[in-house]
């Protein structure tokens, strides 16, 4: 209710994390934070609300700053938990 009335996005003001996925070779992660594990096959990313896990095949980092991350690769699974 207080998201809608000052007109914020939800995930901001909960403090949870947006996963927007692009077919199955990119992963936008908003408001992470920080690269937790990096492997070729797995990537482990901290949010507030537990471990972001994405696995695949030739995974690699594209972009980071204090708010996005960009994972790509062949994406083959995202979990939450932990």
């Amino acid at each position: 209710m207080l998201a809608r009335f000052f007109e914020l996005p939800e995930e901001i003001l909960l403090d949870l994390p947006k996963v927007t996925l692009l077919g199955d070779v990119q992963v936008l992660i908003e408001n992470h934070r920080g690269l937790e594990l990096f492997r070729p096959e797995k990537i482990t990313v901290r949010t507030a609300s537990g471990r972001l896990t994405v696995g695949g095949r030739n995974l690699r980092v594209g972009a980071v700053d204090r708010e996005s991350m960009v994972l790509t690769g062949e994406i083959s699974s995202i979990a939450f938990g932990g």
